[in-house]
């Protein structure tokens, strides 16, 4: 069963194979046989496929959904019939992929599979304020998560050089702050009836869109609309603005209240993240005061903050703090004309944010808040591949280049319990991979950036015991006939599915 990643938990095989031309479900939702029929044929006559209801054994405390869910289930293969018992559809659904992975060649092992998550959050921070994807894009891009066993999509929805969320009460972000983007023009928002219509399609594959409004920093394309709302110093649009949202100013609250308003209304999770990180030029106290009116204002609306890990600082009450920033400088590229062009701050001052980034992690552990892991070195998939194929692919200029090349074992090769020195592994309650857009502009690139470093990270956010390079990479061999057959893109790494130097053995079927 090496075609399956995540790996499962525990495999017993009875020996043979039975064949799967087709199945018959009983007892499935719709929206799940939809998501199997892409691998599996369905049809009356086929191999029965039978749910069996179990009782809730176990549920990791955070879930997009904003209450424990219990994903574990058991899948049997025998002469008569294949059998899932599931305490949840979520459950039912995570077997279904497992199966649709498992046959795409026209036959199952016979024997059982028992399997389930050790961390309730796992999912992707897609950007998509920088250079949009329109939403048939991202509904691709939920496949991929889905299939893949991941069950957040974090959108980050606004930044300095775009605005996405349509807020009806406030059409001059769409107007004006939508048609922003990266490359300085080619943005737009989406609708409300499309947003809203993707977010129900997304939660029936059991993939939460979990939105993002970051402030007080990153802030343009809000201060584009609204240039009232301004302090700090900078031009809207621009790479990593020194603008901030006034702290003094009601005006802010009173449209951030809208904002939050048109959230919960399109959202199915009561998660809201306000992003917090890298206000530059807005000192300590006059960042807590936004912070702490926001979050009132979104636990008054029902909604539930996360934040980055910089709000740890805030005393704001944010249970939930996402890390991003590492905590030493390995592949960290400090020239200092890479960083002028970029707009960043001096390569010197990033000693003084890895100090404060330590006492942020510290913070968190003393207080206990539960922490969603997405370490810039480790789970940044917008860092350049390193790989003899990237001239060949397309992928020369993609990624960001203050990050130095990785391979795609570089994604995979981390420990989730020790990846951030100095947190407490009892504080980690999911893990997210993260795909920034400054050097991506189409679907089809994106893609290939993710596929195949996000199964890695799917991987370690999904099993309990860890699993070997050597193991991870038969398995993406095995799996690209499953993606070529969904139609995924991905990245022909010649270290992995080439027989190169990360290869450990060579490519077989393809």
């Amino acid at each position: 069963m090496s075609a399956v990643i995540p790996s499962p938990l525990r495999i017993e095989g009875r020996g043979g194979r039975r064949d799967v031309a087709a199945v018959e479900p009983h007892g499935f939702p719709a929206e799940a046989l939809e998501h199997l029929g892409s691998a599996v044929p369905i049809r009356s006559g086929g191999v029965p496929l039978l749910l069996q209801r179990a009782a809730p054994d176990r549920a990791p405390a955070l879930h997009p959904s904003g209450r424990p869910v219990d994903e574990t289930h058991r899948i049997e293969v025998g002469p008569e019939a294949i059998t899932v018992r599931a305490a949840s559809d979520e459950g039912a659904f995570r077997a279904l992929t497992t199966i649709g992975q498992l046959a795409r060649e026209g036959s199952l092992p016979y024997g059982v599979v028992e399997d389930g998550p050790r961390f309730g959050w796992r999912g992707l921070c897609l950007d998509v304020a920088r250079h949009p994807l329109p939403l048939p894009d991202l509904r691709r891009i939920v496949e991929i998560l889905a299939s893949l066993k991941l069950n957040v999509l974090h959108l980050h929805l606004t930044d300095d050089q775009g605005w996405r969320l349509p807020v009806p009460s406030r059409p001059e972000l769409a107007r004006v702050g939508g048609e922003m983007s990266m490359s300085g023009t080619g943005g737009f928002a989406y609708t409300t009836p499309e947003y809203a219509e993707f977010e129900r399609w997304a939660r029936d594959r059991h993939v939460w869109i979990v939105p993002e409004i970051d402030l007080p920093g990153h802030v343009g394309a809000l201060i584009a609309a609204y240039p009232h709302l301004a302090a700090g110093s900078g031009v809207p649009g621009e790479y990593a603005s020194r603008l901030h949202l006034d702290p003094r100013s009601e005006g802010v609250y009173e449209l951030l209240g809208d904002v939050i308003d048109a959230v919960r209304q399109l959202h199915g999770t009561p998660y809201l993240h306000l992003g917090g990180d890298e206000a530059f030029g807005m000192d300590d106290a006059d960042y807590a005061t936004v912070l702490q009116r926001v979050v009132d204002l979104a636990a008054a609306r029902g909604a539930r903050p996360i934040a980055w890990q910089e709000a740890a600082r805030a005393g704001a009450g944010i249970d939930v703090l996402q890390v991003w920033r590492d905590l030493e400088r390995r592949g960290l590229e400090t020239d200092p004309e890479v960083r002028r062009r970029l707009g960043l701050i001096a390569a010197a001052d990033l000693d003084e944010l890895t100090r404060r980034g330590h006492e942020d992690v510290a913070r968190m552990s003393a207080e206990g808040r539960r922490a969603i892991l997405s370490p810039a070195l480790t789970a940044y998939l917008d860092r350049p591949y390193d790989d003899p194929a990237v001239e060949r692919e397309g992928l020369a200029g993609a990624g960001l280049p203050i990050w130095r090349p990785g391979t795609v074992r570089d994604s995979f090769d981390f420990d989730v319990d020790d990846v951030v020195p100095g947190l407490d592994p009892r504080c980690i309650g999911g893990v997210e991979a993260a795909l920034w857009t400054e050097t991506i502009r189409d679907a089809d690139t994106a893609e290939r950036m993710l596929l195949p470093r996000l199964a890695g990270v799917a991987q370690r956010a999904w099993e309990h015991e860890p699993e070997s390079w050597a193991a991870h990479a038969d398995r993406l061999r095995d799996l690209r006939p499953y993606w070529d057959a969904r139609g995924f893109s991905y990245f022909k790494a010649e270290r992995v599915f080439g027989g190169g130097l990360d290869s450990p053995t060579p490519v077989r079927g393809g």
